[in-house]
């Protein structure tokens, strides 16, 4: 679960515009204008994710916390908060117009009256 809300941290934006429309560009000259900055950074991530499995390891193979639970209760209640969590994160996503993937550079065909296509032997 807590690997799920670094997740979830590191696919949100940092800000989120207002409901009013108001922008997110910078009031003064010298500010960096950035369009999308997370709310956990990707190193933070891996790192607190590296972190959090190297303790789960750590605690697994230990006696202290070796502890009789029933493993379809478990799977069942992480699926539920995922669920959960997940429709709430997609419903803002909807919202602000924002996608969290990069899909790569689009692609236009050559009919589209841009650029010639390449020929055959790729000149």
């Amino acid at each position: 679960m807590y690997n799920l809300g670094l997740f979830l941290n590191f696919l949100t934006p940092q800000h989120l515009p207002d409901q009013e429309g108001d922008s997110l560009l910078p009031s003064r000259n010298d500010q960096e204008f950035r369009p999308f900055q997370r709310k956990l950074n990707e190193f933070k991530f891996w790192y607190a994710s590296a972190r959090s499995l190297a303790m789960g390891l750590l605690m697994t193979s230990t006696r202290l916390f070796d502890l009789p639970v029933f493993a379809p209760i478990l799977v069942f209640y992480w699926v539920v908060l995922f669920v959960v969590t997940m429709r709430r994160q997609v419903f803002m996503w909807k919202k602000y117009k924002y996608l969290p993937f990069n899909l790569g550079k689009k692609t236009y065909g050559a009919s589209s009256g841009g650029a010639p296509a390449p020929s055959k032997d790729g000149k």
